[in-house]
């Protein structure tokens, strides 16, 4: 990220269209801001808490732990769900 934006500016209007061209993050926050009325830390209020520390190598970190948690660790249950559609498949084409 630009080292003259801090994680507490990303929320703000004019940083999100001076460089929303440049940074995929920032062009997501656009959209949110595009879509979504009211105060920001309302309607995106984890994002919000994000724009609260103090800079993106700690958010980078906590978003690695959070994708970790939240996807990779759920893995076995997508697992199952593979196999169980295999096992359909199979039986379905076989008879």
């Amino acid at each position: 990220m630009n080292p003259n934006i801090a994680p507490d500016m990303f929320p703000q209007q004019d940083v999100v269209n001076k460089y929303a061209d440049h940074y995929m993050f920032i062009a997501a926050i656009k959209f949110i801001l595009s879509v979504k009325s009211g105060p920001f830390a309302e309607h995106s209020n984890q994002l919000w808490n994000i724009s609260g520390v103090q800079s993106w190598s700690k958010i980078n970190q906590g978003l690695i732990k959070m994708y970790k948690v939240e996807v990779l660790h759920k893995f076995p249950v997508v697992q199952h769900i593979i196999i169980i559609y295999f096992r359909l498949y199979r039986s379905f084409h076989n008879n």
